[in-house]
């Protein structure tokens, strides 16, 4: 399938390259790469869609080099998160660790995410030296997997396994090279160890991603390659709409109109509503009736409600913050309800979010980042 970036998307502004498969080939949507894989890696579709199949063997990698590689300047931004999608990996390879992206010069390198020979997930520092180890059994015959390794500074770092977190650690994820860090192979790592693994996509960000924000792009994940980072080109939606009216009170009156103007930022829908017994078929000009009276049905906003805003390491109040960033996800589904930037605390250190999606009486999970990066996530319900 055909596809684009999606260019809207809330964490766009953040990443720094996606690599996925398109018609059986090897794709980059920030810089034009070159891709070579190996002889014996070959092309397939699974769960997620199409992907690469890296092969097993020993200290020789059989997966697809990259040119230029992926860098991040870490010097001006110390928060980096790499995200790994297959749909199956296997402990089956050889040699040391079995990382999943590398670089392929042993004398350089970067932080990575992989599996070790008993097939639990870990993140690695320079590819090839083991930081810490998860407990999720990662190679399961035929079972999909997005794997996430989370530098944060030069402190910690944390590793998810499916937006879930997995482990963490008070040790930084170092690499080799003095300006930053870079990848530029797939499925292992030259001199270290090779991975059989079905990458259906490789995205890296320059900056520590959140557990909502990586549960929301596990969320996001369907069959042929549907991701919320892309969107398909040329892609075919059902616009038949079907949903309850609001209850009216009063008269109403109709009048022939053929056309008319959206004002007032109501939404334009293309396609067919039914409602109770009655259908319509409508689009951008149709026959709309004019109405006279009241009518009710819950048409309000709500507002989430933040006291108390503290320092998420010290305990103090952050009172008269600015520059705060709020993400407001679904508590059921993950999905993203609002993001909220340029946040302010009050001098009392308190917050009042609004936002037309949010919906009063419903419980969000709601993260707070702070401007300087700390950050904590909490469950609010608003009002």
């Amino acid at each position: 399938m055909a596809y684009t970036l999606n260019t809207g998307h809330a964490l766009y502004g953040n990443l720094v390259e996606l690599i996925g498969v398109q018609s059986g080939a090897l794709v980059s949507h920030k810089t034009a790469r070159t891709f070579t894989p190996h002889a014996e890696a070959t092309f397939g579709s699974g769960t997620y869609g199409e992907h690469l199949r890296t092969v097993g063997g020993g200290y020789t990698v059989k997966g697809a080099g990259f040119s230029p590689a992926v860098s991040i300047d870490t010097t001006a931004n110390p928060n980096a998160t790499l995200v790994v999608i297959v749909n199956k990996v296997a402990a089956a390879g050889g040699g040391g660790q079995r990382p999943l992206v590398s670089s392929q010069t042993p004398a350089s390198g970067a932080f990575t995410v992989g599996l070790t020979s008993a097939g639990l997930p870990t993140a690695l520092e320079n590819w090839n030296t083991l930081k810490t180890t998860g407990a999720t059994d990662l190679d399961t015959a035929a079972t999909p997997h997005m794997l996430a390794a989370v530098k944060i500074g030069e402190t910690a770092h944390k590793l998810y396994v499916d937006g879930t977190f997995e482990v963490d650690s008070a040790t930084r994820l170092a690499f080799n090279t003095t300006t930053g860090a870079f990848w530029n192979y797939l499925g292992g790592a030259t001199g270290q160890g090779s991975v059989a693994a079905d990458i259906v996509w490789a995205a890296w960000f320059n900056k520590a991603l959140t557990e909502a924000e990586l549960d929301d792009l596990y969320s996001s994940l369907g069959a042929s390659n549907a991701f919320g980072l892309v969107g398909s080109s040329g892609a075919s939606f059902d616009t038949s709409v079907t949903t309850a009216l609001p209850s009216f009170s009063g008269s109403a009156s109709v009048s022939p109109v053929t056309s008319f103007a959206v004002t007032a930022g109501l939404p334009v829908f293309s396609g067919s509503a039914n409602a109770g017994a009655a259908s319509f078929s409508f689009s951008t000009t149709l026959p709309l009736p004019s109405v006279s009276g009241s009518f009710t049905g819950d048409t309000s906003s709500g507002t989430i409600s933040i006291t108390d805003l503290r320092d998420l390491t010290t305990g103090n109040l952050r009172v008269s913050e600015t520059g705060i960033t709020v993400i407001v996800n679904n508590i059921s589904t993950g999905a993203l309800v609002a993001l909220l930037t340029g946040q302010t605390s009050t001098a009392g250190g308190d917050m009042s979010l609004s936002h037309a999606s949010i919906i009063a009486g419903t419980q969000y999970r709601v993260t707070v980042i702070l401007p300087d990066g700390s950050e904590g996530t909490w469950k609010y319900t608003a009002a």
